[in-house]
């Protein structure tokens, strides 16, 4: 064992690994075990995964080999349930032609001869579960182009091109997760049209990269759209929306109504907006959660395009349906305030009275 891990510390440390992982033996006398008594060790060693299993040397096709027969994996960060450890692993267990044997243990009948290869995948897993978004990337992003180059001369096994997919699914999460969350921070501070172009450049960079691994991700091209608008690029906004609607599901088309009938009402589209509107409304709506992100930026793009009265309406108008109605009222009200004499927007402000008369009704009654 001593042999192996000095040898997985000298890939670490010539993969420039050395600052993220660090590799650690356990003592003969720590006697591994399930996984609760796994994670215990994990915890007073202060490690994030644990690798133990059976080391023994083996024949298998007139070939020697040293390694594994079976291991156990254990993590602080993935789920205790094996079946949900299993699903999260499977495609990397897969992709090495590994099957699990029981609930918690990995059995292979032949030699595991690239054991880092999935200690990787894990550790970056483990990180992408921490949200160390940054650091994921520095695992799945080399180890990805290692394995395309490492098999790019050989006719690839299905299990080897799920592995691949697997951790290029698990780079595009880091990547994708890492700008919305960041995203979502400004956006509860209200700062959103207050950013620095070199924040939206790397966050488009890392958008970008997501979709030359993926260009059908829902949510890298619905947030592209946004990054795209706040950098003042409308094209490029419309051109994501576009291309989301194009790769979204029937359960997924309401977040696209609501992003393309934004661009719409900003561009003072008004008839194309409504009709959109109709739609969202008429179907079920997007979850608390988004319908809550929609409200913070309609109301901050109120503030900073105030000759935009168009998007007032906009956001009275999803309140009245999936909101706070009498936020609502209020806006519907200041709707017509700022449109009084302007014909363009009479359709909007006939519906916004019947709206307002109704709400009104109803707080009576």
């Amino acid at each position: 064992m001593r042999d192996l891990s000095t040898k997985l510390k000298n890939e670490i440390e010539r993969k420039d690994f050395s600052k993220i992982i660090s590799v650690k033996t356990l003592p003969p006398n720590i006697q591994t075990g399930e996984h609760f008594r796994n994670l215990w060790i994990l915890d007073k060693a202060k490690a994030t995964v644990l690798i133990c299993g059976s080391f023994e040397k083996f024949t298998a096709k007139g070939h020697n080999f040293t390694g594994f027969s079976s291991f156990t994996i254990s993590t602080k960060s993935l789920p205790a349930s094996p079946q949900q450890r299993l699903s999260l692993l499977n495609d990397a267990i897969s992709g090495r032609q590994l099957g699990w044997t029981s609930e918690n243990t990995i059995h292979k009948n032949v030699v595991v001869n690239n054991l880092s290869e999935i200690s990787r995948y894990i550790v970056g897993l483990c990180l992408l579960a921490d949200s160390k978004y940054n650091n994921a990337q520095l695992i799945f992003a080399p180890l990805l182009m290692e394995i395309e180059k490492k098999y790019s001369q050989r006719r690839l096994s299905v299990e080897i091109v799920r592995f691949k997919n697997t951790i290029r699914k698990a780079y595009v999460v880091s990547l994708v997760k890492e700008v919305i969350e960041e995203y979502n921070e400004q956006l509860i501070s209200e700062n959103v049209f207050s950013l620095d172009g070199t924040i939206l450049r790397k966050w488009e960079q890392k958008l970008n990269e997501a979709l030359k691994l993926d260009g059908k991700d829902l949510d890298a091209l619905l947030m592209l759209a946004i990054i795209r608008f706040l950098s003042n690029d409308l094209r490029g906004s419309k051109e994501a929306v576009v291309k989301a609607r194009m790769n979204s599901s029937s359960q997924s088309l309401n977040i696209c109504d609501v992003s393309e009938a934004f661009l719409m009402c900003f561009e003072g589209d008004l008839r194309g907006a409504r009709k959109i509107y109709r739609r969202l409304i008429n179907n079920s709506p997007p979850d608390y959660k988004v319908m809550n992100n929609v409200f913070s930026f309609l109301y901050q793009s109120i503030e900073k395009h105030t000759d935009k009265p168009q998007i007032r309406f906009a956001y009275a108008l999803l309140n009245d349906e999936f909101g706070d109605k009498t936020i609502a009222t209020e806006a519907f009200e200041q709707f017509l305030s700022e449109t009084e004499g302007k014909e363009f927007f009479n359709s909007w402000r006939r519906e916004a009275s019947i709206r307002i008369l109704k709400n009104n009704t109803v707080n009576v009654n």
